[in-house]
């Protein structure tokens, strides 16, 4: 591809998690050494929240969380797909050489299944950061990577156990400068750093107190380095970690994808140009239902859910058209704080703020079941929960009965067993910030899988995180959904078995009328 600017053989991207821009306070002199005549940012952003999947997939995909919607639990359960709506820049680097090395190092391997799409043909490795840095090594010897992606985790374990920014986190720091220092010299004594744009960065820092999530500058704000032939000397005035795609985009002479928010910051290259930042729309190519901006359909619109499917084995069934009246056994839920009804999807919804609705039990028993729901809520921050259904403590993984739950940006299925909480995670619809989605979960005890349907649409269907006992009885004596954070809630309904395709049809129309 012709371009107009310097177009580099190799890049080489270097990743310490949890060191954000401590690399200042700690004794690093092999960074000190290799970017002594490159481009530095101690100030760059990372991406909110400030978390490893989060901040990993920013980097990687060139969007922000909101959009690529992947959090720890999902990229630990489930692989990226070559058809991922973000193309990473290993997906854009094989689309462009389909001939080339590709590699990923990662001590933390979530990202190498979670965050780079299979069937890539990325060689894709593992082992603690001193296995990492013989492994890398070795792939640069032997394969000669184009693109060499390299995560060290060992400094994000030293700042939750000492604390971010303390002595023991920093002497970690100065451990892995180390082994980036023999890994550059071991790359450049092979020929291998001519022409390779050579970067380290962080994904996010942390609190004193140990922990990362959270908005303040220790955790969110990172250190960026570059080096490299066309590498502007001096400081980056700004830059994201969801621009470091743009920036290897740039040096291999690609335009980077037009759903990609990444952009290529002033000041790194010295025939750079950068451009500004696209919006995102959060759509991510995925069918929408209604665009998510819909006319609320009326109470007396036409015909009743009952008129389309057998409520006959619905366990429970409230409208939230006013009341919190459970169709099916005609009893009431009771309301513990700040309950308004509100302009529902179908008619009113039940809006609660800092309040639980607790309501009698429902007969699971060992069947199947389905748990149908629509939902409206704000984007999280931090580890906000809402509870959209349980039978359960939500606190006490052994407590025997299910729930359902959303953290940040994703939904988790819980059943309590005996020997702890059986999981299930998925990433949220895009665009669900503030309006209404479908959710239906369809829990198929006898092959232990289960399915998620947003907008009636089939999202995934999958193992369940472990066993569920075929003989642990789900049935319960009481029921609650909300918590203290803010979620809307409407047409709330659980079935005894596990709804079938035809069934799931029958409630889209009934919606549809």
């Amino acid at each position: 591809m012709p371009t107009s600017h310097h177009v580099y053989d190799r890049v080489y991207l270097l990743g310490v998690d949890g060191a954000g821009n401590f690399f200042q306070q700690a004794d690093t002199p092999n960074l000190d050494r290799i970017f002594a005549h490159g481009a530095v940012n101690h100030n760059g952003l990372t991406s909110m929240p400030t978390i490893s999947a989060q901040c990993w997939g920013s980097m990687l995909l060139g969007v922000s969380p909101r959009s690529h919607r992947l959090t720890n639990s999902i990229v630990d359960t489930f692989e990226l797909p070559k058809s991922f709506p973000f193309p990473s820049v290993f997906s854009i680097t094989r689309k462009a050489f389909p001939n080339a090395a590709l590699s990923s190092v990662c001590n933390w391997n979530p990202i190498n299944h979670g965050i780079i799409e299979r069937d890539l043909g990325v060689r894709k490795e593992t082992g603690n950061d001193e296995e990492v840095g013989e492994k890398v090594i070795q792939t640069i010897l032997e394969d000669d990577p184009k693109l060499l992606f390299v995560q060290f985790d060992s400094v994000d374990g030293a700042g939750h156990h000492y604390g971010y920014g303390t002595e023991g986190h920093l002497n970690q720091i100065t451990v892995v400068d180390g082994i980036i220092g023999r890994i550059y010299d071991a790359a450049a004594q092979a020929g291998r750093l001519e022409n390779t744009l050579f970067l380290v960065t962080a994904d996010h820092g942390g609190t004193p107190q140990g922990g990362h999530g959270g908005p303040t500058d220790a955790e969110k704000i990172v250190s960026f380095f570059a080096a490299g032939e066309s590498v502007k000397e001096g400081t980056i005035d700004e830059m994201e970690v969801r621009d470091i795609p743009a920036i290897v985009a740039f040096a291999f002479g690609l335009e980077q994808p037009e759903n990609w928010s990444a952009r290529l910051p002033e000041d790194l290259f010295v025939d750079g140009e950068s451009k500004p930042r696209r919006e995102e729309d959060f759509d991510g190519g995925r069918k929408k239902y209604s665009d998510r901006a819909h006319q609320n359909t009326p109470c007396d619109a036409g015909k009743t859910l009952g008129d389309f499917v057998d409520l006959s084995r619905a366990l429970c069934y409230y409208k939230l058209d006013g009341d919190l009246k459970d169709e099916i056994t005609g009893g009431c839920a009771k309301a513990d704080g700040k309950l308004y009804f509100t302009e529902g999807f179908y008619g009113a919804a039940a809006t609660l703020d800092d309040c639980v609705v607790n309501g009698s039990g429902v007969d699971v028993g060992k069947n199947d079941f389905s748990v149908c729901v629509w939902i409206k809520k704000p984007e999280a921050e931090n580890d906000e929960k809402w509870c959209v259904f349980s039978t359960k403590d939500d606190e006490d993984p052994r407590d025997p009965g299910f729930g359902f739950l959303t953290h940040q940006m994703e939904l988790e299925t819980r059943v309590g067993t005996i020997d702890g909480t059986v999981g299930f995670w998925r990433p949220m619809p895009l665009n669900y910030q503030n309006n209404w989605f479908h959710f239906i979960a369809v829990i198929h005890r006898d092959t232990n899988r289960i399915a998620y349907y947003y907008d009636f649409e089939e999202d995934v269907e999958n193992d369940a995180e472990s066993v569920i006992p075929a003989d642990l009885s789900l049935t319960r004596e009481a029921m609650h959904f909300g918590n203290h954070t803010p979620l809307t809630l409407d047409d709330l309904l659980v079935f005894d078995h596990a709804l079938s395709e035809d069934e799931i049809a029958k409630l889209k129309a009934y919606y549809e009328q």
